[in-house]
């Protein structure tokens, strides 16, 4: 049996049994649903119609464990503090500390949580990023108790929005946060988009998982799937950020993964072209580049 008729064997059987009908009291977890007859369901298969929020395999999501820290701190170029964050329930103390640098540099690539990460809204004094979430459907406890005692205190935002990297293997409730952080110019993000982890799966028969809930940053914006798309895209292949990542996680000095070149041109062309060193991290090269920028516009002078 191929895994295509598989697929659709298994959505016919969760139709016939009436999931169907727990479906469309829930339409706004399958929007449009109520335009499709069950017959429809059936022979193209729910996952087909909706192939993010069906899943066969399970998507339970295993934060990043492995490394011994909870962030790692380096001093870059032009006094840029740069963290890495591996977990952030962990992490957000040390953020605090530092979230007051006027050149921060945030690492969220390596970054998978199931925390919502409120407080780093906080931080930032943009409440608008957690008020305007919008739950859906059946949602973990602690990320309701998250929402509902999110009493932020009240702090003057920064002069300069903070810059994060990101790329598919961001991921986490925390996206809903990060999206709404970026629409309020409160952080530029950087690099690809997001994985998209902000749903909420209830196990149907077997390998099956039906969406129950999901958090979206507005009540139209759904991140299921599709991520936090950053505002400045930097494309690069799974082989370089492998490399890039394990290089740093060996001990490389982080300067290393920079282009010497570009250190002192903010505003050159894109990472990746021209004579870059193959062990250029370009999305990192990229993100001290804006904030190389933003130190400049921020001059007295200017």
């Amino acid at each position: 049996m191929t895994v295509k008729k598989y697929i659709f064997i298994a959505v016919a059987v969760l139709a016939a049994t009436g999931v169907r009908a727990a479906i469309t009291s829930q339409s706004e977890l399958f929007p449009g649903i109520d335009a499709y007859t069950k017959e429809e369901i059936r022979w193209q298969g729910l996952a087909r119609l909706y192939p993010q929020r069906v899943r066969f395999e399970s998507p339970e999501l295993h934060p990043n464990r492995l490394s011994g820290h909870a962030t790692r701190i380096e001093d870059l170029p032009r006094s840029i503090k740069y963290i890495r964050v591996y977990r952030l329930d962990e992490a957000l103390k040390t953020i605090e500390t530092q979230i007051r640098h006027p050149a921060l540099l945030l690492d969220f690539r390596y970054l998978k949580s199931t925390v919502l990460g409120v407080e780093l809204a906080a931080m930032l004094g943009c409440q608008s990023a957690v008020s305007n979430i919008h739950p859906i459907g059946n949602i973990p406890r602690v990320i309701s108790h998250s929402l509902r005692g999110s009493d932020m205190a009240v702090v003057s935002p920064r002069s300069t929005p903070i810059v994060v990297l990101c790329n598919e293997q961001t991921e986490g409730p925390f996206e809903a946060i990060l999206h709404n952080l970026q629409h309020a110019g409160a952080i530029i993000l950087v690099g690809e988009a997001t994985t998209g982890h902000t749903g909420y799966y209830k196990k149907i028969g077997n390998a099956t998982w039906v969406l129950e809930g999901e958090l979206r940053p507005t009540p139209s914006d759904s991140l299921v799937g599709v991520g936090v798309t950053p505002r400045i895209k930097v494309a690069t292949s799974a082989e370089q950020s492998y490399i890039n990542y394990h290089l740093y996680e060996a001990g490389t000095p982080i300067q290393q993964l920079l282009n010497p070149a570009k250190q002192h041109t903010p505003d050159s062309s894109q990472p990746g072209s021209g004579s870059a060193p193959r062990n250029t991290d370009v999305v990192l090269q990229r993100g001290t580049d804006i904030v190389a920028a933003l130190q400049i516009l921020q001059q007295p002078h200017l």
